[in-house]
């Protein structure tokens, strides 16, 4: 036998001694039997369906939506998405947040139209609402609709097409109306 195998041997002794039942020394009293399963024990309770975890809530989705139902109120159409505007007004709630200003116009003088510009958006009219909040959907357009400037925006039925930027608590609503180019002429 090698070196090893005694180790071995005694350790599997010393773990089978650790696993059998204390034996009580003759004349003490045994220990109380173990209890008797009940029928909850024996019965596991009915298995529950695995629960769904809540929708993840989108601030800007719960807003537009509030928005078109808002439109519909009031009998203007819903406004139709603008990847242009939208572009531009992310990068204008982007500019405000990293640059730390809250304003229509940046620290050089840009303004909405001139954003709009060179972002390659042409349209007229256009309007801009801002707003600092920590939240979207109903509450955002709370916000909006108690000041008669961005209340005007919002249900002006002549805008056509709208884009959001959030950046943080920094929310850019940027309001279009796109027209059909007209046809060209040939000369």
């Amino acid at each position: 036998m090698s070196r090893r195998a005694p180790r071995v041997l005694l350790a599997a002794l010393a773990a089978a001694a650790c696993a059998a039942p204390a034996t009580a020394a003759p004349g003490a009293p045994s220990p109380p039997p173990a209890p008797l399963p009940t029928r909850e024990a024996e019965v596991p309770p009915p298995a529950r369906e695995a629960e769904a975890p809540p929708p993840l809530m989108d601030p800007a989705a719960d807003f537009l939506t509030a928005l078109d139902r808002h439109r519909a109120r009031v009998g203007c159409p819903p406004l139709q998405w603008h990847e242009g505007a939208a572009g531009v007004a992310q990068a204008h709630s982007d500019d405000m947040r990293r640059r730390g200003y809250f304003d229509h116009v940046s620290p050089e003088g840009v303004g909405m139209r001139a954003r709009l510009q060179a972002a390659g958006v042409t349209a007229r009219p256009a309007a801009e609402n801002l707003v600092d909040a920590p939240f979207g959907g109903e509450r955002l357009l709370n916000r909006w609709l108690s000041s008669s400037v961005h209340r005007s925006n919002i249900e002006d039925c002549g805008f056509t097409h709208h884009g959001l930027g959030r950046s943080g608590d920094l929310w850019t609503h940027l309001f279009l109306t796109v027209r059909p180019a007209a046809p060209r002429r040939e000369r």
